[in-house]
């Protein structure tokens, strides 16, 4: 197994996954875009591939191409858009600039339930924790794409809320779940609510109840 960035000539192998794992059917610009490493805006995504090489039929002498099983795709963002204000508490955002967000993380159905998809989570948090910037990594799963819930939250990925009418599939609307992961020393946001449930169980254990 090889692990590598997209190519250029990944092109059609990735789209191919995408329609294989997701019901959401991205447009031609994100795999234009994902196979340069770059957003539209041109900010850079990050990406790896998991490999098979494969012999290449009718070569002399024998070369090898290969044959992508697997991929994740994420990019840095500002921790300071006002859509993320809520997921750093105020001294996480001043020392973590950045968050990661996972875009997708697919795997072809021979490799699925083989760690293969671990692997590549694993080098993805990997990449956020060397960036000493990064406070946290943060998705979205469909609400009703358990298998994806429970292997999130065996990876330490904490539910953070509920995004009604995230997904659009074929003209129908579904929420998503807010998954993050804290790295670097980032911290959540404190809400009032922390505070009561901090006091509320202060006095449980106070009376010993």
């Amino acid at each position: 197994m090889v692990f590598r960035p997209l190519q250029l000539c990944d092109r059609e192998e990735i789209q191919r996954i995408h329609e294989e794992c997701f019901p959401v059917r991205y447009n031609a610009k994100f795999f234009d875009n994902a196979v340069k490493n770059v957003l539209a805006d041109g900010r850079p995504l990050f990406s790896h591939v998991a490999c098979l090489p494969l012999p290449l039929p009718s070569s002399s002498p024998p070369l090898l191409t290969d044959s992508i099983v697997g991929c994740i795709i994420s990019q840095f963002q500002s921790s300071q858009k006002h859509e993320h204000l809520n997921l750093l508490s105020p001294s996480s955002l001043q020392t973590h600039p950045l968050i990661m967000y996972i875009m997708t993380l697919a795997t072809t159905q021979d490799y699925r339930r083989t760690g293969l998809a671990s692997l590549l989570l694993k080098k993805l948090i990997q990449s956020a924790t060397s960036n000493r910037n990064c406070g946290l990594i943060y998705l979205h799963v469909i609400t009703y794409n358990t298998s994806a819930i429970k292997f999130y939250e065996k990876n330490r990925f904490e539910r953070l809320g509920i995004c009604e009418g995230y997904y659009c599939i074929e003209g129908k609307y579904y929420d998503s779940y807010l998954y993050v992961r804290y790295v670097n020393g980032g911290e959540r946001c404190r809400s009032w609510l922390d505070s009561v449930d901090e006091v509320i169980n202060g006095f449980i254990g106070w009376f010993g109840l």
